[in-house]
């Protein structure tokens, strides 16, 4: 009986001893869920450039008909724990363009529990102001003139960036040159996740339904920015 007792005073001891290792959330890195999660969310973080890019895709489907909530974001980052970023809608045509009249702001910011995308419910892109509440707690919150979606990145990547593409067509290249155009294309729409940028070109990896496209495309193909 007293073996047990100087054991368990061991035991009790040790666990003060040790360091206790809590999982932040992380800003810089990226990630995403699983394809089929609602809303889909995916976060790609540059450490060359300190940029964080993001795309979130929400539905609300009903018999014979699916309303969509699709973005992208952008952001400096600077602190991280909070990133001031813009916000296009990837279902207007607006967004089509390099720079637009007035992008939407958000608020990026992680604590030691979780990570989240904070928006003025008045500013929510297209749709997005009455398809994201639809989905509800405990992926989206709401409280007073907020709305906040939680982003879980739950499968850890090494991608340092994601892209919307926003011409009709864009061809994958071997080389980052106009002379090695291949067969291989994107449309407008897909998501393509960035790891390599060089110059005008992104080196860019496409996860198909049959198998993985990778290749170089050029970046005026994509949804940006004005910096």
């Amino acid at each position: 009986m007293n073996s047990l007792k100087i054991y368990k005073s061991i035991l009790c001891s040790v666990s003060l001893i040790l360091p206790q290792y809590v999982l932040a959330a992380d800003i810089t890195s990226s990630g995403k869920n699983e394809i089929f999660d609602n809303p889909f969310i995916v976060t790609g973080f540059n450490p060359n450039t300190n940029v964080v890019t993001g795309y979130v895709s929400a539905l609300r489907t009903a018999p014979g008909k699916t309303d969509e909530c699709k973005f992208v974001f952008f952001g400096q980052v600077k602190n991280k724990n909070v990133v001031t970023v813009f916000v296009k809608n990837t279902l207007d045509q607006s967004a089509n363009q390099t720079s637009v009249l007035k992008d939407i702001k958000a608020e990026l910011t992680a604590d030691l529990k979780q990570e989240k995308l904070t928006f003025n419910k008045k500013t929510l892109p297209g749709d997005c102001e009455w398809i994201l509440p639809f989905i509800g707690e405990p992926k989206v919150i709401e409280e007073d003139k907020q709305l906040s979606i939680q982003i879980d990145k739950s499968t850890k990547l090494d991608f340092l960036g994601v892209y919307v593409i926003r011409s009709k067509r864009t061809y994958f290249h071997k080389l980052p040159d106009e002379g090695s155009i291949e067969k291989t294309f994107l449309v407008n729409g897909d998501l393509a996740y960035v790891y390599e940028e060089k110059g005008d070109w992104y080196y860019v990896k496409f996860p198909g339904r049959k198998k993985e496209t990778i290749g170089w495309i050029k970046k005026s193909d994509t949804i940006q920015f004005a910096k």
